[in-house]
């Protein structure tokens, strides 16, 4: 059941040592309303030190966390987590919120932009499995720009929880998960995720 809120530390040293927990500010808002619970899915930094947070905000009235559908949410930090600005919808960004993604910065830049890769079930089932290329933009607002399928509707393969990485070659690897606890590992370079919808 949607209860709580998120707290995170700061570490100015490399982890080597790390500052008291301090509530996430829009996690704890919303809990102390009492009409949303917020989690933070992940978190990435950009070059010039901007933290993108991207959230989850779910009913909090609701029996079960994840359901109704769940609303992407961005909250960015410009000072290292210090404060944290306005709370910003992510509508481009459709996802099945029942389930965790995968996020994380590009090394290199794309179509000449510095780039986020995002993995995650596409809309409202664990089914279709798909692999986003967002472009950073004006105060790093992304722009997702491309969409891979991973898995298809026809493909009975499910898509659950996914972890993603960048290899020295600069080539993506996904892992996922079926809803029955099986594996999948697949590779692309980046010129085949370069996909519109």
């Amino acid at each position: 059941t949607p209860h709580g809120w998120v707290e995170y530390r700061i570490s100015r040293d490399n982890s080597k040592t790390w500052s008291d927990p301090r509530p996430f500010p829009y996690s704890w808002d919303a809990f102390i309303e009492g009409i949303y619970v917020v989690s933070v899915e992940k978190a990435v930094v950009c070059d010039d030190g901007t933290i993108v947070a991207f959230c989850l905000r779910n009913d909090a009235t609701s029996p079960w966390c994840c359901e109704p559908w769940a609303t992407p949410m961005v909250v960015t930090s410009t000072d290292g987590g210090e404060t944290w600005g306005k709370y910003t919808v992510d509508k481009a960004l459709a996802y099945c919120s029942n389930c965790m993604f995968s996020v994380i910065n590009y090394s290199k830049k794309i179509d000449g932009k510095d780039a986020i890769i995002l993995a995650c079930p596409e809309k409202k089932t664990r089914k279709l499995g798909v692999i986003r290329i967002g472009l950073y933009g004006e105060d790093n607002v992304v722009e997702w720009k491309y969409i891979k399928k991973v898995t298809d509707s026809l493909n009975p393969f499910s898509y659950v929880y996914s972890c993603i990485t960048e290899l020295s070659d600069g080539s993506i690897v996904d892992l996922y998960e079926s809803d029955k606890a099986e594996f999948s590992l697949k590779g692309y370079n980046i010129d085949e995720l370069k996909v519109k919808e």
